[in-house]
């Protein structure tokens, strides 16, 4: 998570004290997982969010100061793993204790907020493989029947995409522990690729 506007200061000609405060993510950057957040520690400040419009609304009557650290501590989130890079424009107005959240807030102060993705490592199930060999009797130790199948239960998976669309760069298979030189020998059928 990371605080969107911790620079954040209020001021009010007027009022010492603030009824409520709204920040929205605009609907056009918006995206499936994003999340605001505030700490409230002992402000007496409640906080609810709308996932579907991306609006976290704060409530409670509480002197500038007090909403001012509230509003820095507002922090954003995304945990999908498949997130792309982007941004996301913030929008942030509040009501003072006389005024009116619809008819009467605040002009509003916007803030950008650039997304980074992060490449998740691809996922390899199941971890561990338990197989049996059993040397054949044929008299060509290569031949198709002589050959066992290491992995065939083999599930690739990455949590950036969905399974249709990953695309490997590169796999390695290893006898770690026992290998015989000469004797051991791995192999891979590339016509089964599709």
């Amino acid at each position: 998570a990371v605080a969107v506007m911790p620079a954040l200061n209020i001021t009010d000609i007027d009022n010492t004290n603030l009824s409520s405060a709204r920040i929205s993510i605009s609907s056009s950057s918006l995206e499936a997982g994003d999340l605001l957040s505030a700490t409230l520690g002992s402000s007496g400040l409640t906080q609810s969010y709308d996932a579907a419009k991306g609006v976290l609304t704060l409530t409670g009557t509480a002197s500038l100061d007090v909403y001012r650290q509230v509003l820095q501590t507002v922090a954003f989130n995304n945990e999908n793993r498949a997130l792309l890079n982007g941004s996301r424009v913030l929008t942030l107005n509040v009501t003072d204790a006389s005024g009116d959240p619809v008819t009467n807030p605040s002009a509003n102060v916007s803030a950008t907020l650039q997304v980074v993705a992060v490449n998740d490592a691809p996922l390899v199930q199941p971890s561990v493989i338990n197989q049996e060999f059993e040397e054949s009797n044929t008299t060509d130790k290569l031949s198709a029947s002589s050959k066992l199948l290491l992995t065939p239960n083999l599930v690739l998976s990455d949590p950036d995409g969905l399974p249709s669309v990953i695309q490997a760069a590169s796999a390695t298979i290893s006898i770690n522990t026992g290998y015989r030189i000469g004797q051991d020998v791995l192999s891979v059928d590339t016509a089964l690729a599709t």
